[in-house]
């Protein structure tokens, strides 16, 4: 049976601080099907495959102004799961 997620969108720092402290082992992965890449965290006690298992995500950005994929920070998009882990 799948489990559905719903996801928040956060600020860059919330979204670190739910990485850190997750109570589970995350494993990050990149799924580069659209621009830019889409970075995942998955949770694979949660659930055994993806897209089932992701916990956390956002896009993979360029941190140096004039690079492909480079987002002012108060554009970019960071979702973690709502509710407890």
């Amino acid at each position: 049976m799948r489990t559905i997620i719903k996801f928040k969108r956060v600020q860059k720092d919330e979204f670190n601080e739910f990485i850190k402290k997750y109570p589970r082992e995350l494993v990050r992965d990149v799924y580069a099907v659209c621009e830019p890449p889409i970075v995942t965290y998955n949770d694979f006690e949660r659930s055994d495959h993806w897209p089932d298992s992701v916990v956390a995500k956002t896009y993979l950005y360029d941190d140096y102004p004039g690079g492909y994929y480079y987002e002012p920070e108060d554009q970019r998009e960071y979702y973690i799961m709502e509710g407890t882990p």
